[in-house]
């Protein structure tokens, strides 16, 4: 019986081995299939980089612009290379290592959506989740971080105090060569767009504070520099995940992430189209916004149709819709997709495109996002226990003249149908408390009222952006099941569906 058992386990041994020596074997096959798939991008690669040492400032630009062209053709390719081979481990290292240190979280989440089911139960898919999940904080068109940390001085440093203009976060470090190298270009960069509200807010990943600080005055760098000594344990830099340096993030006046890991001429390229293309539709989109709401909506139609590829195109739309309660989401939607390439990869068409599929969720018929918020006294109320009545969320704040205006009529549709199962609730979008017990107090509204939360200063409101609303007044009309009837910010439209729900009741 020991003698059978021995065996056994020198079989299972054999078999194991057998089984790991073919897995080896595969993915080396694999990985020379996928190299030749891509010998002709890395062979103009190695031309490019060749080539750089000595090119001129023109020539530079165009080969460095060619080389971005060479690493998207690569990306596509891996692409489809994983799509065709969606359960091998060979494509799962293909988007581990891809995430590994430069990768974005829309570039790995593209790939790691092409893995089979099989490939996704692995552990090294549970690693590239986890890493999404962090290169998610700085995807395009998220919210940046608000963040404190101390500069040269030892003084607390709030990024928030930079709201309002175009900032690029750098993450280096003083032993960094690449990143001492890349300084004088960022400070040539500083130095051209610091006028037109473009400032750098260097985060070091030092652990030496005397070291940090001989190198920011070596390289002459004027801007803020700030950091907690950590090294690569940075919390700024940990939170975002970046593993390797020089690494940057550039924030847009609203705080939102519109760009990342901009570097030499990328860099400036930016900049350059940012502030260009930012003057001339700032103009333009002042001419247009004097014409009539369905006149500026046909010209961004016609504009969408004739200039597919323009980065201006999303711009016009956002801004269109931002006090724009009467276009369709099917609208919208039509408009979104006459767009392509440039268009699709700005931050505005990211932003648009999130908006657009958070709305359809608000559309009537779903059930509306549940929330907890405190009332006045300090009490929680959670919007799920109003069930078993018609209830409207009245967005507003104290400082909204069309808001305090629309108060008196409410209180009218409040005594109409409050007997009938009708409750009103008021969620303030007040960051002065006091400014909104006040406006309390004089307004005497009689129904539950809530104040939103912010997550940190100059941040949107939680609850707010939960159910997008860009503008105020807003209301959301739910039915007892806590179904949403109306989304609008049209008063008479909820008011037409309370007369349209009470008067069937009465039959």
């Amino acid at each position: 019986m020991i003698k059978n058992l021995i065996i056994m386990i020198a079989l299972m041994v054999f078999m194991t081995r057998g089984s790991y020596s073919q897995n080896v074997q595969s993915e080396k096959e694999e990985s020379a299939a996928f190299n030749a798939s891509v010998k002709d991008l890395t062979a103009r690669e190695k031309e490019i980089y060749a080539a750089l040492s000595a090119a001129d400032g023109v020539q530079q630009e165009k080969l460095e612009m060619e080389l971005e062209q060479i690493v998207d053709k690569k990306l596509l390719r891996k692409a489809d290379y994983i799509a065709a081979h969606p359960n091998s481990a060979y494509s799962l290292s293909l988007v581990s290592d891809h995430l590994l240190f430069m990768g974005t979280y829309e570039e790995g989440s593209n790939l790691y959506d092409k893995l089979g089911s099989e490939a996704l139960q692995t552990p090294a898919a549970k690693k590239i989740a986890d890493r999404l999940a962090i290169l998610k904080r700085s995807a395009i068109g998220t919210q940046v971080l608000d963040f404190t940390q101390n500069n040269t001085e030892g003084e607390p440093v709030k990024f928030s105090e930079y709201k309002g203009k175009y900032v690029l976060i750098d993450f280096w470090a003083s032993w960094c060569k690449p990143c001492r190298a890349e300084n004088p270009n960022v400070l040539k960069a500083y130095e051209q767009y610091k006028s037109q509200g473009f400032t750098v807010f260097g985060v070091s990943l030092d652990d030496k504070a005397e070291s940090w600080k001989k190198a920011i005055e070596d390289d002459h760098m004027p801007w803020v520099q700030v950091s907690d000594l950590k090294g690569f344990k940075n919390e700024v830099s940990t939170y975002y995940g970046v593993n390797a340096i020089p690494s940057t993030l550039l924030i847009d006046p609203n705080g939102k992430i519109i760009a990342k890991d901009l570097r030499g001429e990328g860099l400036n390229r930016k900049l350059a189209r940012l502030f260009k293309t930012l003057d001339k539709d700032k103009v333009l989109n002042d001419s247009i916004s004097k014409m009539k709401r369905p006149d500026r909506l046909k010209w961004i139609e016609a504009y969408a149709f004739k200039n597919p590829g323009s980065a201006s195109g999303p711009y016009f739309l956002s801004e269109f819709l931002k006090f724009d309660y009467q276009t369709t989401l099917q609208q919208q939607e039509a408009i979104l997709n006459k767009f392509a390439g440039a268009a699709k990869q700005s931050a505005y068409y990211i932003e648009l495109s999130k908006d657009l599929e958070s709305k359809k969720k608000l559309q009537p018929g779903n059930m509306a996002p549940d929330f907890t918020l405190l009332k006045p006294d300090g009490k929680p109320l959670t919007l799920s226990a109003m069930r078993g009545k018609y209830v409207l969320i009245d967005f507003w704040a104290s400082w909204c003249v069309p808001c305090r205006k629309a108060i008196p009529h409410l209180k009218e549709v409040y005594e109409k149908y409050r007997s009938k199962g009708f409750e009103i609730l008021s969620l303030s979008g007040d960051q002065n408390q006091d400014a909104w017990r006040k406006a309390m107090d004089q307004e005497k509204m009689p129904w539950p009222q809530v104040c939103d939360d912010f997550p940190a200063q100059f941040a949107p409101s939680r609850v707010g952006s939960i159910y997008q609303t860009r503008f105020i007044p807003f209301y959301v009309l739910l039915d007892k099941e806590g179904k949403i009837l109306v989304y609008s910010g049209n008063e008479q439209e909820v008011e037409n569906k309370l007369q349209q729900i009470f008067s069937i009741q009465r039959q």
